[in-house]
């Protein structure tokens, strides 16, 4: 007998007796038709043969389904990457803003007090919270001298604004 694969090869290939298969590697995705003829024992051929339509399908990553998929994969990361990277941006910015608004609430030099050193420092862990620290003269300078400290719960933006409230509110409340 022998064979052709239409779409792939025009060419008839001659099989011998004993080999009853073909086989065709590497076809590439798409509509084929298996044409085969055979001859008789006295070696007369069928011109018209056999027919057999194929259709080789790609693999799923080859598909535009798969391709599409892919495509807004890759788009929904690169869009999660900038919107993480937007947010550290802002959220860099809301926490220098609050550190800036609790070293306001500082005093800017310790006190003179005879016979005293007295000094202060705040050194607000990475994420600013509402620490706050103030000396307070009570009836004016050279009166009995107040410290106040303040810790107001939470971190960021509120906790500092929470922490200026309440230093607001203890000097309004002494002097």
């Amino acid at each position: 007998f022998r064979f052709r694969l239409e779409g792939f090869s025009d060419q008839w290939i001659d099989a011998r007796a004993d080999r009853r298969s073909a086989t065709f590697t590497r076809l590439a995705p798409g509509d084929y038709v298996l044409h085969v003829r055979a001859a008789n024992p006295d070696g007369a051929w069928n011109e018209q043969g056999a027919r057999l339509a194929i259709r080789v399908l790609p693999p799923f990553w080859a598909t535009w389904w798969f391709r599409t998929l892919a495509a807004l994969g890759i788009a929904a990361l690169a869009l999660l990457a900038w919107a993480r990277r937007v947010r550290a941006i802002r959220l860099r910015a809301v926490l220098a803003t609050a550190h800036a608004a609790q070293m306001a609430l500082m005093p800017n030099a310790d006190p003179r007090l005879a016979g005293f050193e007295i000094a202060g420092l705040c050194v607000p862990a990475e994420n600013v919270g509402g620490d706050f620290f103030d000396y307070v003269w009570l009836d004016g300078e050279p009166a009995p001298l107040c410290v106040v400290v303040g810790d107001v719960a939470g971190k960021g933006m509120r906790s500092a604004m929470a922490a200026a409230l309440a230093s607001g509110m203890v000097h309004v409340q002494l002097r």
